[in-house]
């Protein structure tokens, strides 16, 4: 099995650095504490030329339609929820495990493109009304607004998920009957991402470009971060399959080559 045990060790910390996952989780992690701390927290955001009577950072204080408490329960939370059921239906913890990989994969990433461009110190459309409000945090905050963190963050994880859902099904790669519909629920998840960010100009959080700049880069992330740990989804043999890395975790170094799986997660009636 994926996980069998091995003589004289922990068969998955053996798992772990032969094939190198240890490494990118402490890269990751690493990354996400210095993306987390350094930009905005111990680097100052530009200072701006201010335009008075600016109308773009005229709009009033509102709280937020998607708190930053809800965004990392639908961008953490709801992904790991996604990939368990996934597991308790193929039953395969490798598929699990880069799911997982690559969600705190396309994280890093994300978060390296968004704390550090946050730097640009573009005011938010609310920025006058914080001023008058008088709260430092507020004020520092009100720097922030290229590009938007909420849909940068749920853009990665949605796409990850629907990247999944569309490697498992093989939409894309072995199309069947009902295959648009199959489809639509695949990339249902982009939908929930969308609906996030389009909230961040109607709470004047963000202008539509900052939102546009953080969908794209959770886009690329994701679609980044999920090939690195899968094979492509348009690939009719393997899609859906993990990638190995020359050694499976029972010690086969000939495992990593993967042939063609003999019988796919999620199989669907073939047209």
């Amino acid at each position: 099995g994926c996980m069998a045990k091995e003589a004289g060790g922990n068969p998955m910390a053996d798992w772990l650095l032969r094939q190198g996952y240890l490494f990118d989780y402490l890269i990751s992690a690493a990354a996400l504490i210095i993306n987390s701390m350094v930009p905005t927290v111990k680097l100052k955001t530009l200072q701006r030329f201010q335009i008075i009577n600016d109308t773009d950072t005229a709009y009033p204080f509102k709280d937020s339609t998607i708190s930053n408490t809800v965004l990392y329960i639908l961008s953490i939370l709801f992904p790991f929820v996604v990939f368990l059921v996934g597991l308790g239906i193929n039953r395969n913890l490798v598929i699990f495990h880069h799911a997982m990989l690559s969600l705190l994969e396309g994280w890093a990433l994300t978060t390296g493109f968004k704390q550090w461009m946050n730097l640009v110190g573009r005011y938010r459309p609310d920025f006058q009304d914080r001023l008058a409000r008088g709260d430092s945090s507020e004020i520092d905050d009100g720097h922030n607004s290229y590009p938007s963190g909420h849909a940068a963050y749920m853009f990665v994880a949605m796409t990850i998920i629907a990247w999944y859902l569309i490697s498992l099904t093989g939409v894309l790669a072995r199309p069947a009957r009902f295959n648009f519909p199959l489809a639509l629920v695949c990339i249902s998840p982009l939908v929930l991402s969308t609906f996030v960010a389009v909230t961040r100009p109607a709470d004047h959080k963000h202008h539509f470009s900052d939102i546009n700049a953080g969908s794209f880069i959770g886009l690329a992330c994701g679609t980044f971060a999920f090939l690195l740990n899968f094979h492509s989804p348009l690939d009719e043999h393997r899609c859906g399959e993990p990638k190995l890395r020359g050694a499976d975790p029972a010690g086969d170094p000939a495992a990593g080559k993967q042939e063609p799986m003999a019988e796919r997660p999620l199989q669907r009636d073939e047209a």
